[in-house]
């Protein structure tokens, strides 16, 4: 009996929740139903492939994350070192990272906010040098002096604060941006959740 194939899709609702989506992301698959269920022969995958398929997919989360949380306003902060408080590893950015967080995050319990909504990305060269980080803040109504003097008053170097504006394809350029192919090492982390 021939099979017939069916399209199933997947839909991703980028955006607040509460609102209607601003983005929305369709995968649509196609599959085919037989009228006896077969086992199929079980594929085995090479190392390189599953490692291929984990990036792949690790990109599309970090993007749909990015798009699901922050949005035009929002806040893009890049976090540099001077030479010498330059971190070794990048263990240790993200000692820095995390400290300068829990720093902000009494700023925002001062102002009575509760919660920072953030994603951060520490890179880090060929070599292991230049460590610096990429945040991404949403815009609660704390200045951008006050956050950037988070991380300039302690000394470790410079922060640039600028507000994330909206391209054509909205703010996936600045996603694809922090999830460009570096020759050294990447890691992220993140407060906000995918489906909130």
């Amino acid at each position: 009996m021939k099979s017939k194939p069916f399209i199933r899709q997947k839909t991703h609702h980028c955006g607040p929740w509460n609102k209607k989506a601003k983005y929305i992301e369709v995968d649509i698959f196609e599959y085919t139903e037989t009228s006896k269920r077969a086992r199929r022969r079980k594929e085995y995958l090479t190392p390189p492939k599953i490692q291929n398929l984990n990036d792949k997919n690790a990109r599309r989360y970090f993007i749909l994350l990015v798009k699901s949380n922050f949005s035009e306003g929002d806040i893009h902060l890049v976090l540099t070192y001077k030479k010498e408080k330059r971190p070794a590893t990048l263990e240790d950015g993200e000692h820095e990272v995390t400290k300068f967080l829990r720093r902000l995050k009494t700023i925002y319990k001062k102002a009575g906010i509760s919660k920072v909504e953030y994603i951060y990305v520490t890179e880090a060269g060929k070599n292991g040098t230049n460590v610096h980080h990429h945040v991404l803040l949403k815009n609660v109504g704390i200045d951008r002096d006050t956050i950037e003097n988070c991380w300039t008053s302690k000394g470790l170097g410079w922060a640039d604060a600028k507000r994330i504006i909206e391209s054509e394809n909205g703010i996936e350029n600045l996603a694809g941006y922090l999830q460009k192919d570096v020759a050294g090492k990447k890691r992220w982390k993140n407060s906000c959740p995918l489906g909130k």
